[in-house]
């Protein structure tokens, strides 16, 4: 009896084994007694987007979390969307878990694509208020603090519904504080420390581009911080920058194809991003790249391109002109 009772811990124990996934990866799964987990190696700080497409009736949701069971990015089905997805920041090399949950019996199809890679920590200088934004494309930054006494850090969003996630790593790696994307602001009281602290600020999963400002001064006072001062269109909510733009029946129009786009000032991938359009926005088209490859649009009263590697079209669009960029 013992000997049997051994055996069935023993496939339980298998059945949760992760399975590895590589960038560029597509595989099948379906959800059991127990919920797939899939690990992720990364050799470098960088994020990943994660995509899973059920392929029966059910969608299921995932998490994403590191070694210590922290969870990194969450994706969760949106209503009238097909594919589920979320993009995680994964501040440092090593393996990450992948778990989806859901009704037995859903079957589904994983993919994990890489994302911009994160740069290098920032050093944060005593006194000085920093400010910067994190979004779907480029998720996360890193800063690194370090002082001889006890510290001060604070951290502000400008908007409470588009505020970042923030964690503080000590400098052994592990998690000291998190910061979830519902506060809009906090202070953290951190010990001095010759190896310093990592801080990671990430996406909070809002549709929008999340700034934000920090600083960090010494308990002692010798170097305060300057008070915050919010921007002057900062309100508690993103002000909402006008109604859609009209468009004619049987027009061409480009819609997201289940993720938040990019708009960007040239027809490139380092061009700068001047808006965001989200998953159920539709925008008429203006015309076409020379390559074919990206769509000049009309969004929220500016003109920029989007990429038809994620998006899709509807209506006339034969007639589309080409536009040779500046």
């Amino acid at each position: 009896m013992r000997v049997f009772t051994v055996m069935i811990l023993l496939l339980l124990r298998l059945q949760t084994v992760p399975t590895p996934i590589n960038p560029g990866e597509n595989l099948t799964g379906e959800i059991s007694s127990a919920n797939p987990e899939y690990s992720l190696t990364v050799t470098a700080p960088g994020s990943m987007i994660v995509q899973i497409l059920p392929l029966t009736d059910n969608a299921p949701n995932f998490r994403v979390v590191d070694a210590a069971g922290f969870v990194l990015a969450e994706g969760v089905p949106t209503e009238g969307e097909t594919i589920v997805t979320a993009a995680a920041a994964l501040p440092t090399a090593g393996t990450y878990r992948i778990i989806v949950e859901g009704v037995i019996g859903t079957q589904y199809v994983i993919s994990v694509g890489e994302g911009e890679i994160i740069p290098p920590p920032t050093p944060l200088i005593m006194g000085e208020r920093v400010s910067g934004s994190v979004e779907t494309a480029a998720p996360a930054k890193l800063y690194a603090l370090r002082g001889d006494g006890v510290l001060f850090f604070s951290v502000t969003a400008e908007y409470a519904a588009a505020a970042p996630v923030i964690t503080v790593y000590d400098g052994a790696g592990d998690v000291i504080a998190l910061i979830g994307a519902s506060v809009q602001g906090a202070t953290l009281r951190l010990p001095g420390s010759t190896a310093g602290y990592i801080i990671m600020i990430a996406h909070g999963g809002s549709n929008r581009i999340e700034r934000y400002s920090l600083c960090a001064e010494l308990a002692a006072g010798s170097t305060p911080c300057p008070a915050y001062e919010p921007p002057p269109e900062a309100t508690s909510e993103p002000a909402d920058s006008s109604a859609p733009t009209p468009i004619p029946p049987n027009a061409c129009a480009v819609h997201p194809s289940g993720v938040v786009v990019n708009m960007r000032s040239q027809p490139t991938l380092t061009a700068e991003i001047v808006a965001q359009l989200t998953v159920d926005a539709v925008a008429p088209v203006l015309g076409t790249s020379p390559d074919g490859i990206w769509w000049l649009i009309i969004y929220e009263q500016m003109t920029g391109w989007v990429s038809s590697s994620v998006t899709a079209v509807t209506g006339d669009c034969e007639s589309i002109q080409t536009v040779f960029p500046d």
